[in-house]
């Protein structure tokens, strides 16, 4: 649109060819314009810089998870109940960074199970908060300390090695932490490990938890036992029967066989680290006692 073929209505004072072609660039066209009188092009917003968000971890140590879980399951029982409801069962007004912050570390530690939008205790709560054994409380106490993904690979990486005493750097080199959470991070992992038993001397062992579990194998552990238990992938769980000398015998779910497992691999029998596959031999060894079935030779006998 040009100047001279449009009259505005103006303000009561004069207007010159350059406050006249500002007038018309920033009313009419919504144009900005410089000094000079000239257009130029509308500012770009800046766009925001994306945050730096850390790997995922629990954000309360595992003994606080342990002691929230065992404060739900007081109040509201093994479950469902909403996030709200688990909140005010916490002692909290509602959902807060507080409160999400326990539940959150419970789901972690595996001692909740999220299901849609509600939450229940899981069998390793079960196995902690109403054990049969000590030995059977300790082992799910150490179980859970694998749970969070950060803290099974960090566990792993240092096992029968010294905790590096700048934990807090490594995790944030090689695991994702930011800097701003890393020392919060290394603090709880360090006094999750020492409360589950696995930080002997400052050296992460593992083997700890072989030991309890082989321990309490002897006496049938309720956290292998039961084969109508499940994973949490839903595959069926074997069932431990009492130790032998050398190793851990494990029946086979809906078979007669029985494999013996070294000791050395109990705690990640406990852990569910075999589940797939030894369903996958319970499968086979019942598809090959399917085809023996059907190969006997059919009753020849006459009535």
């Amino acid at each position: 649109m040009d100047a001279s073929s449009f009259t505005p209505v103006l303000p009561r004072y004069k207007y010159t060819k350059k406050r006249l072609t500002k007038f018309l660039d920033k009313r009419i066209l919504g144009v900005p314009i410089n000094d000079g009188g000239s257009k130029i092009m509308a500012d770009t917003p800046t766009p925001k810089k994306p945050k730096n968000r850390s790997t995922a971890y629990p954000g309360v140590t595992l003994e606080e998870a342990i002691e929230a879980a065992k404060l739900l399951r007081n109040n509201l029982g093994a479950g469902p109940y909403s996030r709200d409801s688990a909140a005010v069962a916490l002692g909290y007004g509602g959902i807060n960074g507080a409160s999400g912050t326990k539940i959150a570390a419970c789901v972690h530690f595996g001692l909740l199970v999220r299901e849609s939008n509600v939450y229940k205790q899981s069998e390793l709560a079960d196995q902690i908060l109403v054990a049969t054994s000590e030995d059977e409380r300790l082992v799910g106490i150490r179980i859970a300390f694998t749970k969070p993904a950060l803290y099974k690979k960090v566990a792993e990486e240092y096992n029968d090695k010294a905790l590096p005493k700048m934990l807090d750097n490594i995790l944030v080199r090689q695991h994702g932490i930011t800097e701003r959470a890393a020392k919060e991070a290394s603090s709880l992992f360090i006094k999750s490990a020492d409360y589950a038993g696995v930080l002997v001397n400052g050296v992460i062992k593992l083997s700890v938890a072989d030991g309890a579990l082989a321990n309490n194998a002897e006496t049938e552990s309720p956290a292998l036992a039961d084969n109508s238990q499940s994973q949490p992938n839903g595959a069926p769980r074997a069932a431990a029967t009492p130790a032998v000398q050398g190793g851990l015998p494990v029946v086979i779910p809906g078979t007669e066989v029985t494999i013996v497992f070294p000791m050395e691999y109990a705690f990640a029998l406990g852990t569910g680290a075999f589940t797939e596959g030894i369903k996958l031999l319970a499968d086979n060894i019942k598809a090959v006692q399917a085809v023996s079935d059907n190969e006997q030779p059919a009753d020849s006998s006459e009535e």
